[in-house]
């Protein structure tokens, strides 16, 4: 297949035994330049929303930017909604590189439609929320509910704290998700948050939450990397 391909042209798997089976794509490759490709076995949507028909987004596809034959690309439609889906699956509005991304795409294409397929597609909350963002950063418009409290890190460009990031991990599914899934996320993070892990006491659970909620920066993980080693893996979304 194309990964096959790309290792043969001189590509490098890097193997990373945390996110084994746990990803939506296949072995992350690195190149001599620098340049990380991630071959996608399908689109990745937040929470238990199901992303639409592959064969949707392909029959639909145009030739990519990159001018290179037999090389297609989601329309600018698909493709604004997609990344705005699977920024959203990694972490709520949670770096302008993809709040920038997803301007760029959008951008070309007219509003109504985006809504109209961001409800079809199950994405009509996640996008609003981010489409205002975006108003709100990048076009001089209303600062909106999140960009004051829980995404405010985007404003003043510093990472995400850790009591921001509970917030936004608690808070996701009213902002992101229809409203029969939306308490579905915070019921989730409030058992991982409550409870111990395998073989940890209730006292040393509770010891541990200080920890948690703390103001400090935390070390947020680039796309495709691990956050740094916590007694288990935290729920995703």
């Amino acid at each position: 297949g194309l990964q096959g391909v790309l290792v043969g042209t001189g590509f490098v798997e890097h193997h990373d035994p945390l996110l084994t089976n746990r990803w939506h794509h296949l072995t992350t490759l690195g190149s001599t330049t620098g340049l990380k490709v991630e071959v996608h076995k399908l689109p990745r949507w937040p929470g238990r929303l199901r992303p639409p028909p592959t064969r949707e987004i392909l029959d639909a596809s145009v030739p990519s930017a990159l001018g290179v034959v037999g090389i297609s690309a989601p329309t600018p439609l698909h493709h604004a909604l997609i990344l705005a889906a699977h920024a959203w699956h990694h972490e709520p509005l949670w770096t302008l590189r993809d709040l920038i991304d997803i301007a760029a795409v959008s951008a070309l294409v007219d509003r109504r439609d985006l809504d109209r397929t961001a409800k079809v597609w199950g994405l009509g909350r996640l996008w609003r929320t981010t489409e205002r963002a975006i108003e709100g950063l990048f076009y001089g418009g209303r600062k909106t509910f999140p960009l004051r409290t829980w995404a405010r890190h985007l404003g003043v460009v510093r990472d995400r704290t850790g009591l921001e990031k509970h917030v936004a991990q608690l808070v996701d599914g009213f902002w992101g998700m229809p409203p029969h899934l939306a308490p579905v996320p915070t019921i989730r993070v409030l058992r991982y948050m409550i409870t111990p892990a395998p073989g940890e006491s209730w006292r040393q659970r509770a010891a541990r939450v200080p920890q948690d909620l703390g103001k400090l920066p935390a070390p947020a993980g680039r796309r495709g990397e691990p956050p740094a080693p916590t007694p288990r893996e935290p729920p995703l979304s």
